[in-house]
């Protein structure tokens, strides 16, 4: 018979017992890890909502006045549009929340999560409750955008397979572009747009005094001189620029009828868009001076030559300023020392030489150029507009295409605005 104290020794039933306490405890450990981990997904894709909740709410109160209802609004159906597809299962979301603060342009939003438990359940845990809270200020940017258009002879030729000549797809892509940027306007400051046409030389208007040192002569100017052909310097007598000379006038070489825009704001849209739609071709191809007006347009080292309203702010988070240069054909005009060069082949080394100090001069200045080829297949003129430009060289062979690479260039502008 066995003794009460051989079953007291006898531990083999206690380490089986222990054995099974052991992973219930260690299955409640991996099942709170798994619910962690799924907890920690899920807030994630929550907060982005929020963040995005955040935004919506703070654009629409530096844009309107402060109304608490529809900034609940406003938030809320941004944020369960952006849950709407995230997979969130069973997830419960419930009292959410927007703050606004008028001072910063900023909101503050929450929101509850409910989690149920998996795995946690062993551990006696039906639900997780989670707060979350994001917030953001918001700013629209404010746009500086200069539109340098070709208005060479060729600009009357029709592509091939299309119905409209050249210069009326750029009347209308370029009107369209305009609307596009001003009805983002928040007011008459905030988005100004200045028009440069060029060809083989820029129609100065009331610059002229300034930037030729004398106010007779039609206005027709050609490049200035020393490092004010390539660079922003202000003018000074060492810097000029000079008429376009008679001899090549003679040759059918010209000015624009119509003389550079300053930044304009909102309430000109209507004069700008008329001043584009009075444009007429004419003349050969100086492209640099398409450059080099569009940086003056940009310039605060011009400041003192704009008028009131028109003067440009240097380039910061919250001033984009662009350029944005269309052509149509090889450069092929200069006039440096006053002597017209219509280039060797077609091609003027002079002009894209300029051209290219011209464009890394802007960018310089955190100037975004953007260049258009407008029905131009010839590999090393397109080559020379993507030195300028790189990824943003952009192409259109047709005038529904330039309507589409104007709209893109829109949209590429106006989503840079919002800073946070």
């Amino acid at each position: 018979m066995l003794s009460i104290r051989f079953f007291a020794r006898d531990h083999r039933g206690g380490i089986a017992i222990a054995f099974g306490l052991s992973l219930a405890a260690l299955g409640m450990l991996v099942g709170l890890a798994i619910d962690t981990a799924r907890i920690y997904n899920v807030t994630n894709k929550v907060q982005s909502a929020l963040d995005a909740a955040a935004l919506a709410g703070a654009k629409w109160l530096a844009e309107h006045d402060n109304d608490q209802t529809k900034l609940q609004q406003v938030t809320q159906s941004a944020f369960q549009a952006n849950v709407a597809g995230m997979g969130l299962g069973a997830v419960i979301l419930s009292n959410f929340s927007a703050t606004p603060d008028t001072a910063t342009s900023s909101v503050s939003v929450g929101v509850q999560l409910q989690v149920p438990a998996t795995l946690g359940r062993l551990a006696g845990l039906n639900e997780f409750i989670v707060q979350k809270t994001a917030g953001t200020s918001y700013q629209l940017a404010k746009l500086e955008v200069v539109l340098a258009l070709d208005v060479t002879g060729s600009m009357n030729d029709i592509p091939a397979g299309d119905s409209l000549s050249k210069l009326q797809a750029l009347k209308g892509a370029s009107t369209s572009l305009v609307d596009a940027l001003f009805a983002d306007a928040t007011s008459d400051t905030n988005v100004r747009i200045s028009v440069v046409p060029w060809s083989s030389g820029v129609l100065a208007g009331s610059y002229t005094s300034a930037v030729s040192g004398s106010s007779s002569g039609s206005g027709c100017l050609v490049e200035r001189s020393g490092d004010g052909a390539t660079t922003d310097s202000s003018p000074t007598p060492l810097t000029y620029a000079a008429p376009l000379p008679a001899s090549s006038q003679a040759l059918g070489y010209a000015c624009p009828p119509i003389a550079v825009t300053p930044l304009k704001g909102r309430l000109e849209a209507s004069n700008i868009k008329a001043q584009i739609n009075s444009l007429t071709a004419i003349g050969g191809t100086a492209g640099h001076l398409g450059a080099a007006w569009a940086w003056y347009m940009l310039s605060p080292s011009w400041a003192n030559l704009h008028p009131t309203g028109s003067q440009p702010e240097p380039a910061s988070r919250t001033v984009i300023k662009t350029a944005v240069i269309m052509t149509d054909g090889i450069f092929n005009t200069s006039h440096v020392g006053g002597v017209l060069d219509a280039g060797s082949g077609g091609y003027n080394e002079q002009s894209y030489t300029m051209f290219k100090s011209l464009c890394d001069g802007m960018k310089a200045q955190d100037i975004r150029v953007y260049t258009v080829a407008f029905d131009l297949t010839d590999s090393y003129a397109l080559s020379k507009l993507e030195e300028c430009a790189g990824a943003n060289a952009l192409t259109a062979s047709t005038s529904a295409q330039l309507y589409e690479v104007f709209r893109q260039i829109g949209t590429d502008i106006n989503s840079i605005r919002v800073t946070r």
